[in-house]
């Protein structure tokens, strides 16, 4: 995945982290909630697994009650 600065998600419940990397420490690359869904890398400058990852996206229909909150 592609990564170019040094931020990373805080305050983010465990059950909502879908993917972790290490830059630097283990950050959340990928998180879920509901019907809301969130990347800490740039998928589209990710090459062909950024390509995969956006085509997922789209044909993604979550369950809108999985974790759903305001």
């Amino acid at each position: 995945m592609y990564f170019v600065h040094s931020y990373g998600l805080q305050g983010y419940a465990d059950a909502d982290v879908v993917a972790t990397t290490s830059y630097g420490g283990t950050i959340p690359a990928l998180v879920v909630r509901g019907t809301r869904a969130g990347t800490q890398f740039h998928v589209e400058k990710s090459q062909e697994v950024g390509l995969r990852i956006l085509a997922n996206f789209l044909r993604w229909t979550p369950a809108a009650t999985a974790g759903a909150t305001a």
